[in-house]
């Protein structure tokens, strides 16, 4: 999952916690292949950037059409349900098990970045019916609330 940021991009301070969504196949990232301790997927414990492989910043980089994006080194959550169950479906169609979205928040005090992410509409019959730009965030820490929808008996 890859964020793009517009040219004239800057870090959110969230005031409050922001809702978001995180897609998981069983307690995995799904794209950057990454465990969730389960402490966190409790609620125990935050869900931070350090357990992405040792990347502790965001790596910001200039794509080709002069706007930014963010590839790794951050937390990737879609902001909308409606873009997490399109992912799941996507996602349940290519073989992956265990798919389930979860309601999360970033956590107050915490910067965030808000871009879009290319995300592929799939009807309820698993038929490919497009692609579109979701609101989506990068942030160094979400905290997961509850699971929500379960793709695996869909």
């Amino acid at each position: 999952m890859c964020l793009k940021l517009k040219k004239h991009y800057e870090a959110i301070k969230a005031d409050e916690p922001v809702t978001c969504y995180k897609v998981l196949t069983g307690n995995v990232t799904p794209y950057a292949n990454v465990g969730v301790p389960d402490d966190a997927l409790a609620g125990k414990s935050d869900f931070c950037a350090e357990y992405l492989e040792g990347v502790h910043v965001s790596v910001v980089r200039r794509r080709y059409d002069g706007n930014y994006e963010i590839n790794s080194g951050m937390i990737h959550t879609f902001a909308s349900y409606r873009a997490a169950v399109d992912d799941s479906r996507w996602l349940k169609g290519r073989g992956c098990e265990n798919v389930a979205i979860w309601e999360c928040v970033i956590p107050a005090g915490y910067y965030y970045y808000e871009g879009t992410t290319q995300i592929c509409k799939v009807n309820e019959n698993d038929i490919f019916m497009g692609v579109y730009h979701g609101k989506s965030y990068a942030s160094p820490r979400i905290r997961f609330i509850k699971k929500i929808k379960d793709f695996s008996c869909v």
